[in-house]
């Protein structure tokens, strides 16, 4: 094997071995779980709707075509055939090393994610299914003390909604397809949560099956099973019902077999919702149309009395003139009563309350002046409102025996026990609710303190709530966090308890370990779970976890004699160790200087030298030669400016900013490489020698891809994600750019003077 051949391999290995590692590092540590007092990072209302939108635009930078600026139409399908494709060369591969791979979940294990399907056997409260965002379907038997997989890892992952059928207690359905309304139509499309139908279950949630006839394996949004936000089951005729974005609602009598639009037409609503009542009455929200387009049925709510066949529009006069998403909760104890909750297309929320039990005089009661507010603007109580991130994250549910006990959720949950047909008292001087009052109401999300920490053993972003059909004071909640129980939602003050028992749902940006073999510490930036550490041996399995940072974590380092991690917006928190190698004693440390750093912000510790800290902001590349020395600071977490220097001479042109950064570790050793990105360049590399300490231009140059007869140059907009330097030869790099539909890996031998 020639050198080059074994270093291609190396590296392709070295772009999974943060996954790889974690699973074959052997036993040095025992199973522990560790306790630190971990900052909270405060996050106004109005920054965590931000860095939503700014999420969106750093997967879509990521993965977009460069060329036509979007997202490749069901690439998902494309993605699974490629990988079959690679089965068999990955077989002979492993043969040919004479060694089988086996890939071992490491965990952490009591750390969810991102869930919105949800549902509770009717006969059985021990058994609940869950559908994570992005992580397929889970089932547990015992209550929720342990999670196992059900859905195939070929099958589209990104569950929608969840529902038992009430006709045939064996049989389920999920749904998929995230449709992510003006921001993707913004970019040109946003594909990369293309859904894949329906799915069905047939023994109870054990395995499942997509229902071919919804099948949609065309190239192109042109199907209403693309993107389905809702699948229903009526209770008295087993009729089934979906949800489909930019197409409105569709009716199946045999399984979804054949479908009928029954409300709607195509682009004429952007969202729509369906409910069915204990009584067989369908609920029906439909939104406004896309620009340009006229609906033959205007905005807003309906209800049908004969299974779905025709309609009755029963909106009242003060719904939104522009109303967006639109979320339902029946009430089974009083199926003529019907909450919405429904989002205008300025995040506002209004909440109605419907009477049809006489359907010769139906009424409509406008609840939104009586929804809680507990401060969302003000320093002090920067998040006890009811945000909800243009409609992504929305409950509405009703108790099933009290139709005055009902539920909405945005980023927190908040509860009413008259139907919130009052709002909560004023007995503060201060003007705010006292804590009491403010109990009743607010019920999870974050933290009733109203300081940006965390409702315990609960979390931000609500996306389902399901009361036990056997126990109906008890509700299992879903949220970006996992899943949440509570035993009494009657209860004056609300706790709950964690579901997230090997529920692996968790969406990883990174992981990194420490670079000394049998270690067994792992830390990684997660989708609005922090930095979990924790620990993972083949004889004692998982540890517990804990988040050492805060929202979406970001990029992280474990070394020698301090570990860092970072979270969203380039926040940089360095931890010194305990005797037992824990991390102790926070300090944020980003360049207080610094500007433009981007949602998951890369940065660099030099692994030869821990003083030297490399960190990117825009066009600006900043340095920290005394890194292992900082002051503590706590009371600042924009930053700190001890220690750092502006590289100046080594900024990016104007227009780009700097992705991605590495550093060489021998032969020669401390040469840095970063790449620069823009929309409206070619990206490059540039080269750095003795880059611990020179501020020097002359000792920086500029590595430009030329075409050759096996090499295309990237083109305009593509995004260098990641740079691999060999451990052996500091000139010998790879290149990974993240783009859909461009060459994706870049190798040179020679320090980036040629490329292929």
């Amino acid at each position: 094997m020639t050198k080059r051949i074994h270093f291609n391999f190396s590296v392709f290995i070295l772009s999974i071995s943060l996954f790889l590692l974690v699973f074959l590092l052997p036993n040095q540590t025992p199973n522990k779980s560790v306790n630190l007092f971990v900052p909270d990072i405060e996050e106004s209302v109005l920054d965590r709707a931000e860095n939503s939108q700014a999420r969106r635009d750093h997967f879509f930078r990521l993965t977009r075509n460069p060329v036509t600026n979007s997202i490749p139409d069901n690439i998902r399908t494309l993605e699974l055939a490629y990988a079959k494709s690679l089965e068999n060369s990955f077989n002979y591969k492993s043969n040919t090393l004479q060694e089988e791979i086996e890939i071992i979940e490491a965990g952490p294990n009591d750390v969810g994610g991102r869930t919105r399907g949800l549902g509770v056997d009717s006969r059985n409260s021990n058994i609940i299914l869950a559908g994570g965002a992005s992580g397929g379907m889970w089932k547990t038997t015992d209550g929720g003390q342990n999670w196992v997989q059900t859905s195939d890892l070929g099958q589209n992952l990104g569950v929608t909604s969840l529902v038992q059928d009430p006709t045939n207690l064996d049989t389920w359905y999920y749904a998929t397809g995230e449709f992510s309304g003006g921001s993707s139509r913004a970019r040109g499309g946003g594909g990369t949560l293309y859904g894949s139908g329906l799915f069905i279950s047939t023994d109870n949630g054990d395995n499942w099956a997509q229902i071919q006839a919804t099948a949609d394996e065309d190239v192109s949004f042109n199907s209403e099973f693309d993107f389905i936000s809702r699948v229903e089951i009526s209770p008295t005729t087993g009729t089934g019902f979906f949800a489909s974005n930019a197409l409105g609602i569709y009716r199946s009598t045999n399984g979804f077999t054949t479908n009928t639009s029954v409300l709607g037409n195509p682009n004429e609503h952007i969202h729509s919702d369906v409910q069915v009542a204990s009584n067989g009455m369908v609920v029906a929200v439909i939104s406004e149309p896309f620009s340009g387009f006229t609906p033959e049925n205007d905005p807003g709510i309906y209800i049908s009395t004969n299974d779905g066949v025709s309609w009755i529009d029963v909106t009242p006069a003060s719904y939104p003139s522009s109303p967006g998403r639109g979320v339902i909760g029946t009430s089974q104890s009083d199926p003529g009563i019907f909450y919405v909750f429904v989002a205008d297309n300025s995040n506002n929320a209004a909440l109605f309350q419907v009477d049809a039990t006489d359907l010769n005089n139906i009424t409509t009661s406008d609840l939104t002046d009586n929804i809680p507010d507990f401060g969302g603007d003000s320093n002090q109580r920067p998040v006890g409102d009811l945000n909800l991130q243009g409609g992504y994250n929305m409950v509405c549910e009703v108790h099933p025996l009290n139709k005055d006990i009902v539920l909405i959720g945005g980023t927190n949950l908040f509860r009413s026990v008259d139907g919130f047909s009052s709002v909560p008292l004023d007995n503060n001087s201060d003007g705010y609710t006292d804590d009491a009052e403010k109990d009743k109401y607010w019920i999870g999300g974050y933290s009733s303190a109203n300081n940006v920490s965390q409702y315990f053993n609960h979390h931000p972003d609500q996306h389902a709530a399901v009361f036990d059909p056997n126990s109906p004071d008890r509700l299992i909640s879903s949220h970006d966090g996992g899943i949440s129980v509570t035993s009494n939602i009657k209860s004056n003050s609300i706790s709950w308890t964690s579901l997230n028992n090997g529920y692996n749902v968790t969406q990883f940006y990174t992981v990194t370990l420490h670079p000394d073999a049998g270690d067994d510490r792992i830390l990684g930036g997660t989708q609005d779970n922090g930095s979990p550490y924790f620990y993972y041996s083949d004889l004692t399995g998982t540890s517990g976890s804990d988040d050492i940072s805060s929202g979406d974590g970001a990029y992280a380092y474990l070394g020698n004699n301090y570990l860092t991690t970072s979270s969203q917006g380039g926040r940089l928190i360095q931890y010194q160790y305990d005797v037992f190698g824990d991390p102790i004693q926070f300090s944020y440390i980003a360049p207080l200087s610094a500007g433009g750093q981007l949602f998951i912000h890369p940065y660099l510790v030099n692994p030869n030298n821990e003083d030297i800290i490399f960190y990117p902001a825009g066009v600006k590349l900043y340095r920290n030669n005394s890194a292992t020395s900082l002051q503590r600071n706590t009371s600042n977490s924009s930053g700190t400016s001890e220690g750092w220097t502006a590289l100046n001479s080594f900024a990016v042109p104007t227009g780009r900013l700097i992705s991605t950064l590495e550093i060489s570790t021998t032969n020669p050793e401390d040469v840095l490489y970063y790449a620069s990105f823009s929309d409206n360049f070619v990206p490059e590399i540039f080269r750095v020698v003795n880059a611990s300490t020179s501020t020097n231009s002359a000792d920086r140059t500029k590595k430009t891809f030329t075409a050759n007869n096996s090499t295309s140059i990237p083109p305009q907009g593509a995004y260098i994600h990641d740079i691999a330097v060999s451990e052996d030869n500091g000139n010998e790099i790879m290149v990974v750019i993240s783009n859909y539909s461009t060459e994706s890996i870049y190798y040179s031998t020679d320090g980036g003077d040629n490329w292929t």
